[in-house]
């Protein structure tokens, strides 16, 4: 019977905090012009510091179901709506020529 020391929410509670994390992500977006990475933060309620790019990667894995969590259709269109990135921050592909090189690499030489 140990108290873990998370309290349990109510499907409501749930619904206001992730709209609240939700509007935290967009305004981090907006006011930085990039996505948050897993460790940025940002304020939240009574200056707390919310973890948003964590809950950035929470969403990610929640549109996969992973660790049984889930987003609704609603809380994925507003994802898009923004733009969120599914793929993940700091996943760039190499835009500097590599990707030709590699692909005409295949072409015999004359």
């Amino acid at each position: 019977m140990a108290d873990s020391g998370k309290k349990e929410r109510t499907p409501e509670q749930q619904a206001k905090r992730w709209e609240n994390r939700f509007k935290k992500l967009k305004a981090f977006h907006e006011g930085n012009d990039t996505w948050p990475g897993k460790d940025d933060t940002c304020e939240g309620k009574d200056g707390k510091e919310i973890k948003i790019g964590l809950w950035a990667t929470r969403q990610r894995k929640a549109k996969k179901g992973k660790k049984g969590k889930s987003l609704t259709s609603d809380q994925i269109e507003k994802l898009d709506d923004i733009g969120f990135p599914w793929k993940g921050k700091g996943k760039k592909k190499k835009n500097d020529g590599d990707s030709t090189e590699s692909s005409s690499s295949n072409d015999s030489s004359s």
